[in-house]
């Protein structure tokens, strides 16, 4: 890549790992894009994943990684039991170049086997606003949308939560949208997909991600302005 985009924050890695290490029984996965990846959750899962396509891939400066915006080009973690969890945080720092993929990039997702279903899903819509997704047996895809307008070329920290009533979007550590949810999260033997929709979808991420964290509780104040 001819430019170096760096995460204006300190560094997304030693800060995603100093803040999750009193929450590190809670902690699924953890990784930042400096490999390697680390494994913080004792559960001998550090969360790096597998990048497909050629044209993205580490960013020069080694503390991100780049996404293209178009097909071929994604992440997968592969499947682990402790992926099903009834409450869920999901955490990224992530820079968008271009909001418009369909119904807007995804940053991250796990889909369930039976119909496709987003157990839950980080994102972003074709407006700009952050959404997380989650779905619970008999209601699925239930949204909760931010109220703010992101800015393209900007890092943003986007974190979503699921406490088994409610779905909530956090910008930069702070509650931006929810949705009420009851229930408990759809169990699936997909892999986590990094970049794109699904691995046949799109709305693919054009941009960057500097790290992300999936934890199996809904972390309160404290530990989401922490990462």
């Amino acid at each position: 890549m001819a430019t170096s985009i760096v995460n204006p924050s300190v560094s997304p890695f030693a800060a995603l790992f100093a803040a999750k290490a009193a929450a590190a029984s809670n902690l699924i996965i953890a990784c930042a894009m400096m490999p390697p990846g680390l494994d913080v959750s004792g559960t001998s899962n550090h969360g790096w994943f597998t990048f497909s396509g050629t044209a993205g891939g580490p960013n020069t400066d080694q503390t991100s990684m780049f996404f293209p915006g178009v097909a071929g080009y994604y992440g997968t973690i592969p499947d682990a039991t402790n992926f099903d969890q009834n409450n869920i945080t999901v955490e990224t720092w992530v820079y968008f170049r271009n909001f418009a993929a369909n119904s807007g990039p995804f940053v991250i997702a796990r889909r369930e086997t039976t119909n496709n279903k987003r157990v839950w899903a980080l994102r972003c819509n074709p407006s700009g606003n952050a959404v997380f997704d989650c779905s619970v047996a008999g209601v699925v895809d239930t949204t909760a949308t931010g109220a703010t307008a992101l800015s393209l070329n900007t890092w943003y920290k986007l974190q979503g939560t699921f406490d088994g009533t409610t779905v909530t979007v956090y910008v930069n550590g702070v509650s931006d949208g929810t949705a009420a949810l009851s229930g408990n999260l759809l169990a699936t033997d997909r892999d986590i997909i990094i970049g794109r929709n699904n691995t046949s979808g799109g709305n693919n991420l054009n941009g960057f991600l500097a790290a992300y964290a999936v934890s199996s509780v809904a972390l309160g104040t404290f530990f989401l302005t922490q990462f």
